[in-house]
Formats: C-alpha cells, sequence, structure tokens
C-alpha cells in the first residue's frame, strides 16, 4: 500500500470517529435543542500538529494555495473546523 493510500484510509477512518465534526450537523437541517447543544458544545477541535489540507483557488494570475491555520482557532472561539468538508463553519 502506497503512503498516499495509507494516509487516505487513516484520514477516512480518523474521520468516522468524529461523531461531532460540525459537518455532521450542518447536514441535518432538523435539529433539536439538544442536538444543537451538543453541536456547540462538543464539536470536533483538531490537535496543534494537525496536517490541514492545502487547496489551490483562483484561476491564471490570482491562483493561490491556502491551507486553514490552527491557531485560527485559538484567535476566534466561535469558529469550527470541519474535516469531514475540509473548511471552516461558524458555531
Amino acid at each position: 500500500m502506497t503512503e498516499k493510500n495509507q494516509r487516505s484510509e487513516l484520514r477516512a477512518s480518523h474521520t468516522q470517529q468524529h461523531l461531532y465534526d460540525i459537518a455532521n450537523f450542518v447536514i441535518d437541517h432538523a435539529l433539536n435543542l439538544s442536538k444543537i447543544a451538543n453541536c456547540l458544545k462538543f464539536a470536533w477541535f483538531p490537535s496543534p500538529d494537525y496536517a490541514f489540507l492545502q487547496k489551490i483557488e483562483g484561476t491564471g494570475k490570482n491562483q493561490r494555495n491556502r491551507k486553514f491555520k490552527y491557531n485560527y482557532l485559538e484567535l476566534y472561539p466561535w469558529l469550527a473546523y470541519s474535516e469531514i468538508k475540509n473548511g471552516a463553519f461558524c458555531k
């Protein structure tokens, strides 16, 4: 198995363990109050050494490599990161 496949498998199994990944709650449009409270209280939080995926945005001369930074979560307590969606959400 290649290193890339191992990382993909690890990421997939790792994601399945995050019951409180905020994306799980965004998908469900019929949340009751206890689910909303759990989403906000227990939102999954990556470790400081988490390897955020890099995204390429824009085209041509405006093309940029972007990557979420862990310190955003420390600076903005209302922010949550979704490993499922590889992006940030407001709590």
